[in-house]
Order: structure tokens, then C-alpha cells, then sequence
């Protein structure tokens, strides 16, 4: 079996958990494009993203664990204080899967698959860029917590960076580098579908305004992902092409590669 073999049960078995809940959903980023453009997995990627609006990602997590299968854990900073991200992970604890970066963590690594909560932006322009500019350096403390992740291949002045990093890292801790970025990504959610977001960007942007108009995230419908069938937003197109532009295009060949790496892998 492919390590493929191993994410399409765990987004089924999410999927299986959101419809007994009536929890909507979206497969997202590059899962969606793969849904979309190679009716599956996109050849070259190497893992399976969703996302759903913060009010229902926060239902989920309080009402999931009493559906989900056992070997099944729910992974946020919240549930293992040294989770790397402000996101959830859903992982198969059957499986062994270490990246650049997780050796040191006393976290559960497996097979996973992020699930992303979708926040509103400021609609005030200041405001906005404030918060990126604190996302980024969120983003880099979290990058810089492991001496591993320090020295990942990189520029060598984006090691230097973490390493000036790594003190303050060590100091604050994923926990509270990650409940920070939770409060800065919820403080604008006043409900409705009004304003705008960047949903599950990998990559703020400091000047650039959120692209996405929160409505589209309310809407969802069926979409082929391999041998299932998945919910998407329903205005996927605005959201693939905001987010890849031409995404019917293949990349280049020498971009046609994971995105994350791989240390070790027991499956």
C-alpha cells in the first residue's frame, strides 16, 4: 500500500463523523485542486487538507470525539500542548510518521490529515496588516522551536533567522505561540457571511487584503476525491483561481514535488 492508502480513511472517516453531526466542510488548497483538475490526489502531493468556518471547526472538536473511531486522535496545540500548528491534525495512531522538524515533539505522529478553520479578516486596512505582521512572527517562532527545524535546508540567512528565534521560542512555547495566534485570527469573527478572509493561506501576505469573500464557505456540495465522495464549496472556481490563478496549468516539472519531508514512515 501507498501512503495515499492511509489518508483516504482518515478524510472518510471525517467525513463519515461531519455528516452524523451535519457539520459542513470543504476539501481545501491542493486536495481541492485535486478534486477538481485529477479527480483524486494530485501525483506529487503528499497529504489531504479540509477546512470549514471557525464556528463549525470549534463544534467539531467538541462534539467529534464521541463518533470517532479509537485509533483516531484529535491533535491541536489544545489536546498536545506541543502541536506545531494553530490548526487540527487528525491522526492514525496505527501508523508512525515523522517530518522535518517533529522528532523532538512529545506529540502523536502518524498519518494525518489538517483540518483549517477559516477566520474573518479586519476590514480595517492598519489593522490588518498588524495582524499579519504578528502572524508571520508567529509563524517563524513556531519555525524555530526545534534546533531541527532551525537547520532545515533553507537560505542560509533564513537559518541564522531561527536561530536568533530559537531562544524565544524555547521560551514562550508552542502553546502559547499558537493560543496568541488563535486570539489575532479570532478577535474580527462577529458571525454572519459578511467580510472577507484568507482562509487556509499558507502564507500571509503583509499588504495584500484577503482574497476570499466569507460567504463562498457557507455553501458547500458534493465533489469526486478518488473512490468517495467529499463536500467542497460550492464557488470552488473563485477559490482555486484566487488561490493558484491558472490552476488548470500543470507547474513545471522541478515544482511537481512534496511538500513536506519525510524522516521516518511505519505504516
Amino acid at each position: 500500500m501507498e501512503l495515499g492508502d492511509y489518508y483516504l480513511p482518515l478524510v472518510k472517516e471525517f467525513d463519515r463523523v461531519c455528516r452524523i453531526l451535519g457539520i459542513p466542510y470543504s476539501l481545501s488548497s491542493g486536495t481541492l485542486l485535486g478534486a477538481v483538475r485529477h479527480r483524486g490526489y494530485i501525483p506529487w502531493d503528499d497529504d489531504i487538507d479540509v477546512m470549514m468556518v471557525r464556528e463549525e471547526y470549534e463544534r467539531f472538536l467538541r462534539e467529534a470525539p464521541a463518533h470517532l473511531s479509537p485509533h483516531v486522535v484529535i491533535q491541536n496545540y489544545r489536546t498536545e500542548l506541543c502541536s506545531v500548528g494553530y490548526f487540527t491534525k487528525l491522526v492514525d495512531s496505527t501508523t508512525f510518521l515523522v517530518e522535518l522538524g517533529m522528532s523532538e515533539l512529545p506529540i502523536t505522529k502518524g498519518v494525518y490529515i489538517d483540518i483549517f478553520p477559516v477566520d474573518r479578516a479586519a476590514s480595517r486596512f492598519g489593522v490588518m496588516v498588524m495582524d499579519n505582521i504578528a502572524k508571520r512572527i508567529l509563524h517563524a517562532l513556531r519555525r524555530s522551536y526545534t534546533l531541527e527545524s532551525c537547520f532545515a535546508p533553507s537560505r542560509r540567512y533564513a537559518r541564522m533567522f531561527r536561530l536568533l528565534l530559537f531562544p524565544l521560542a524555547r521560551l514562550l512555547g508552542l502553546y502559547r505561540i499558537n493560543e496568541m495566534d488563535t486570539y489575532i485570527r479570532t478577535r474580527h469573527n462577529s458571525g454572519g457571511r459578511e467580510g472577507y478572509t484568507y482562509a487556509d493561506y499558507a502564507e500571509i501576505p503583509l499588504f495584500r487584503r484577503p482574497p476570499f469573500p466569507m460567504r463562498i464557505f457557507f455553501e458547500v456540495e458534493e465533489i469526486s476525491f478518488e473512490d468517495g465522495k467529499f463536500f467542497a464549496i460550492k464557488e470552488w472556481d473563485q477559490y482555486l483561481e484566487r488561490m493558484y490563478g491558472d490552476y488548470w496549468k500543470l507547474p513545471p516539472e522541478d515544482q511537481r514535488r512534496p511538500a513536506h519531508k519525510i524522516l521516518e514512515l511505519q505504516l
